[in-house]
């Protein structure tokens, strides 16, 4: 997917041009049912971290979150660009004037470069100084060290024949091709790659006929927060509303989810925490993971090892044991209504209605099993809510008042 700069107000204009109901594709979409509840669904996908620049000034691979900043990056590399190439058409009377214009430039260069050089030999220093350290990552944090150094060393360079006294404008044109590639891996070091890509599209909520989903817009990000992804889909909802599209909400799926913070800084992926629950839960004691699944569920394993013994529940081994890790197909053949009916034939009811619940919800939620009704997709939601604030508040069918949770509980 091309992630090719283009000026800032282009996806702003979607309701204009992409999500007009004449629009071929937006009207093939709500055509296939002109009655129906349509979703924006957020999904992802990662990307090779790397920044281009090609023979024809066109810029690839940036982080634009659509606030402007890459545009004002963008802005002024052209604006400095224009400075070098009119020096060579400014007379003798206003060349100083304008050389005191490049040199505010460089003179803020050196401050960048000076700080881009000490963070890069910082962290090679302390990767350097782990015993365990990539010699690849070490080879990239190295030559970090020596462009930053490199550019900075250029920078000075320009300085000293700017500030020449003899200098002219044939000595400023016999350096313009040098300035110019100078200037390119300069803002190289001020752009920023992005890693994933954020896609939105709008899709039916039945999804029974296609096209199932109707992507409308990408971003190229390197990390989101909530509240941005909340402030871009704002106005293409109202978008899809003057387009006569039902809009009933938002969802996410696939590989993207939504980005929290941890401690006071950096963003991360919601599979972060997964992975820094595994590395808690791989220190823990087997008696006292036992006793913490004990508590959560009170979950009976015996019900479980009578199930794989029932061929009519479709139970494996591997699905139970969890061998083929991250396999949504394992996953639904432990979580599945078979296995519940199973239960329930061998007296389990309460391993029974968690196991239903739990594939009532996942079939509500999941966006591949179409066809279920929306007042059985509300019910099997609403059950799996019930079913986990009932330990938070059990006092919630008399009062469904979430205020009254004990948050230290």
């Amino acid at each position: 997917m091309s992630m090719r700069h283009q000026p800032n107000n282009a996806i702003h204009n979607l309701e204009v041009n992409v999500l007009s109901s004449t629009t071929p594709a937006v009207k093939s979409i709500t055509e296939s049912n002109l009655n129906g509840r349509f979703w924006l669904k957020l999904d992802g996908t990662d990307v090779k971290e790397t920044l281009q620049h090609s023979v024809k000034d066109i810029w690839n691979g940036d982080v634009d979150l659509n606030d402007g900043q890459l545009e004002v990056l963008r802005t002024e590399y052209q604006s400095r660009l224009a400075w070098i190439n009119s020096v060579h058409s400014t007379t003798e009377e206003d060349l100083k004037t304008c050389l005191e214009t490049g040199l505010v430039n460089l003179e803020l260069d050196v401050k960048f470069l000076q700080d881009a050089f000490k963070k890069a030999t910082d962290d090679f220093r302390k990767k350097m100084n782990k015993k365990n350290a990539n010699s690849e990552m070490l080879k990239g944090l190295n030559w970090e060290v020596v462009e930053c150094n490199t550019l900075l060393q250029q920078c000075l360079a320009f300085m000293s024949t700017f500030k020449s006294d003899s200098v002219s404008r044939s000595a400023i044109k016999s350096t313009s091709q040098e300035y110019q590639i100078y200037l390119k891996n300069l803002f190289k070091k001020k752009r920023t790659a992005a890693t994933h890509i954020l896609v939105i599209a709008i899709s039916d909520e039945q999804r029974n006929v296609k096209p199932y989903a109707l992507q409308i817009q990408y971003l190229p990000y390197r990390s989101l927060r909530d509240q941005y992804v909340r402030y871009i889909t704002a106005p293409i909802k109202d978008a899809l509303t003057q387009a006569g599209i039902h809009v009933v909400g938002l969802v996410t799926g696939g590989e993207f989810n939504y980005l929290r913070t941890q401690g006071d800084t950096g963003p991360l992926h919601t599979w972060q925490l997964v992975h820094d629950s595994k590395e808690v839960v791989r220190k823990m004691s087997k008696a006292t993971l036992e006793s913490m699944l004990t508590y959560a569920g009170e979950l009976d394993p015996e019900a479980f090892d009578k199930v794989l013994l029932d061929p009519r529940a479709g139970l494996s081994h591997a699905a139970l044991t969890g061998q083929r890790p991250q396999s949504v197909e394992d996953a639904e053949k432990l979580l599945s209504y078979h296995v519940a009916a199973s239960m329930q034939r061998n007296g389990f009811d309460c391993e029974a209605e968690y196991v239903s619940t739990v594939a009532a919800w996942h079939e509500a939620s999941d966006g591949s099993l179409r066809g279920m009704g929306q007042l059985r997709h509300c019910k099997a939601n609403y059950q799996m809510l019930n079913y986990i604030v009932a330990d938070l508040m059990p006092w919630y069918q008399e009062n469904y008042d979430f205020t009254y949770i004990d948050v230290k509980q």
